[in-house]
């Protein structure tokens, strides 16, 4: 089913009937979920406009989940494609904001995604919420210890089987 063109409901709907008010820099995000446990791995997904999210597999790959759609609350002006992936036992998804990504040095480099991609890889022999906290370490360490200038969220879930 990857690639399906087909408009995934839970997106296309909020992205008809939420319409944002006149605050253009609040963000908001949504999950949606049907099953969980997810029956048998299989995972449905679709992105409005968020960072991709990231699959690290046992055997150390990467994936960006790609499909999606523009910005959830744009009238559904574009439908929103779904894709479904397949996760393994001890395979892990990850959903972030931009803010961790963007999360600031004391020198004005962004942490970034290569940076952010590396670290899940090696954190993935460490159990998924000890990952996760040493992940929020890393970035304050990055930062001098300042307060971040966006949003700092990350959730990690690891497929058990």
């Amino acid at each position: 089913m990857k690639g399906s063109r087909a408009s995934w409901r839970p997106c296309s709907r909020a992205g008809k009937n939420w319409r944002p008010k006149t605050r253009a820099n609040r963000l908001v995000t949504g999950a949606h979920r049907r099953h969980l446990p997810w029956p048998a791995g299989r995972v449905r997904y679709c992105n409005g406009g968020h960072p991709l999210p990231v699959v690290v597999r046992t055997d150390g790959s990467l994936e960006l989940l790609r499909e999606g759609g523009t910005l959830i609350g744009l009238g559904g002006l574009v439908p929103y494609e779904e894709a479904e992936i397949q996760l393994r036992p001890g395979d892990r998804l990850y959903l972030y904001s931009d803010g961790v990504t963007e999360y600031f040095s004391e020198a004005g480099e962004l942490f970034g995604e290569q940076r952010l991609f590396d670290f899940l890889l090696e954190a993935r022999t460490h159990p998924v919420d000890q990952g996760v906290e040493e992940l929020m370490v890393c970035l304050r360490d990055f930062g001098g210890g300042r307060a971040p200038s966006d949003d700092v969220s990350i959730m990690g879930i690891e497929f058990v089987g």
